[in-house]
């Protein structure tokens, strides 16, 4: 099993937090990391998962330089054996919903996502994830290639009536359900989320634990 372990640092400055907890990751033996500075997050994305094709890899698993690792995040994300599955990530801004969303449509199509507030603490089904903490089997990868040209774009919709745009994360979720995968988040691995000089970490269903950082 061939894992890449991909990070994009889009300030090119890595939080101590991050750096730290990195150090203590169990990962594959076969792990191999790579990572990009200063580079818009979708391009980062579409960069790692070429390489992981190019690569022969069977995983990615992307995580964010502002969600540090758990010990054995990977390791239950792995165990889960899902074509997609994230962590239970907060946002990092006042609201601190989980990253983790259903559909919205608009005669028939896809045109923006909610926020899903409840969650279990187990594996379970969604509509939407965040990648900031994902693991993505590789052939899902190829699929979404082969289809798309790139798994990530940002996408314009209108939903409402008013123009807006869906993120990376959101527009490689719909595509991968289109082509026919699942998507899930692990409730059990809960990463958090340094931002706006605090640090997030979801504790239950019930809220989130704020830190002064």
């Amino acid at each position: 099993m061939k894992v890449l372990l991909a990070i994009p640092c889009g300030s090119g400055s890595t939080p101590i937090e991050f750096t730290t907890m990195l150090k203590t990751m169990w990962t594959p033996p076969s792990t191999a990391v790579t990572y990009l500075k200063r580079c818009r997050t979708d391009i980062a994305r579409n960069k790692f998962a070429e390489t992981a094709i190019k690569g022969g890899y069977d995983y990615l698993f992307m995580i964010d330089d502002d969600n540090p690792p758990t010990y054995d995040c990977l390791n239950k994300m792995l165990k889960a054996d899902k074509d997609v599955i994230c962590a239970l990530v907060p946002k990092r801004v006042p609201g601190h919903e989980p990253c983790i969303f259903d559909e919205i449509k608009t005669d028939g199509k896809v045109t923006a996502y909610r926020h899903r507030l409840e969650f279990e603490d187990d594996v379970f089904e969604v509509d939407g994830i965040g990648t900031g903490v994902s693991l993505i089997k590789v052939d899902v990868l190829k699929k979404l290639t082969e289809v798309y040209g790139d798994p990530f774009d940002l996408e314009p919709v209108i939903h409402e009536g008013k123009k807006e745009v869906l993120s990376e994360d959101l527009v490689f979720s719909k595509r991968a359900r289109e082509c026919g995968f699942k998507l899930h988040c692990h409730g059990d691995v809960k990463i958090g989320h340094i931002g706006e000089h605090k640090f997030v970490e979801i504790h239950d269903n019930k809220g989130v634990t704020i830190k002064n950082g």
